[in-house]
């Protein structure tokens, strides 16, 4: 494999991970650490498996899975508002309640909790435009956000609703709207990435995130919280995720479960030496 195909490959591997941390930027910015975004990619994936099977039409899979996935965070994003609950503990409950539910769907729908698979609608052909318009789009928007969040007065409010809530107030403003906003932009964008993993595979695998949903959250502390620095993040993430899947079974020194785990490593280094990030979450909760 020649130079150029393997920086298309980790492009192509980047696009669920770019669109993770694209969402969770604006609730980090918000000043909500967005751990539910890992159970909303699985909840996605399945949603939009179990409405293509029914309907038969991938672009009503699509919209359905996003609408009920933006419906439920819509209310859970409510109820936290209002009873003042911890967003942390609540992305944590997301996760757990996403996971049984889907379990519990999977066994009674599809008779099994193993992998989905539905030939007739989700093809080769499928999987090859996955990999190109998805990726096409996850950079695109990309773009286009950081844009906003740089250019414009709404991207500008979203700056600065984790960390100056009175000069908000003060331009008559409410902070509260922008945090809904959040949570539905990391949600959608979150449905997004598992749609992809699905359509990349086609087929329905168990916790189809691995891990992505945390993975984003280290990108976006690591980048700083800025879009060029989460790109970054992203493609260094992805070129190791890339590396271990090429000399897995490969290297004989190193055992093929160390190079698996090479992303996260790297994660969680970066968790541990940008402690700092974390300020715009305690001045939220101030």
């Amino acid at each position: 494999m020649n130079l150029l195909n393997s920086f298309f490959e980790i492009l192509i591997m980047s696009t669920p991970l770019l669109l993770i941390a694209t969402g969770t930027l604006f609730s980090e910015l918000c000043g909500i650490l967005a751990v539910f975004c890992d159970g909303i990619v699985n909840l996605g994936a399945f949603l939009f498996f179990l409405f293509t099977y029914l309907t038969q039409n991938i672009f009503l899979g699509i919209l359905l899975s996003l609408f009920f996935c933006c419906f439920f965070i819509y209310v859970i994003s409510l109820l936290t508002e209002k009873t003042k609950a911890n967003p942390f503990l609540i992305g944590l409950a997301i996760n757990l309640f996403t996971t049984g539910l889907i379990q519990i769907l999977s066994d009674n729908i599809f008779n099994t909790q193993g992998v989905l698979v539905f030939p007739e609608i989700l093809t080769p052909t499928s999987q090859i435009k996955t990999r190109i318009f998805g990726t096409i789009f996850a950079y695109i928007s990309a773009t286009l956000i950081f844009f906003i969040l740089k250019f414009t007065r709404v991207g500008i409010c979203f700056r600065i609703t984790g960390t100056s809530k009175k000069l908000l107030i003060e331009q008559g403003k409410n902070p509260t709207t922008y945090k809904f906003l959040s949570w539905q932009i990391a949600t959608f964008f979150s449905a997004i990435a598992g749609i992809i993993l699905v359509l990349r595979i086609s087929s329905f695998v168990p916790n189809i995130s691995s891990g992505r949903g945390w993975l984003a959250l280290a990108a976006v502390l690591a980048g700083q919280k800025k879009i060029l620095g989460i790109v970054i993040s992203i493609l260094v993430f992805s070129t190791f995720e890339f590396l271990a899947t090429i000399f897995q079974g490969s290297v004989g020194i190193i055992p093929p479960s160390i190079m698996i785990t090479l992303p996260y490593l790297i994660a969680i280094i970066a968790f541990i030496l940008l402690p700092s990030n974390l300020s715009a979450h305690e001045q939220n909760n101030l």
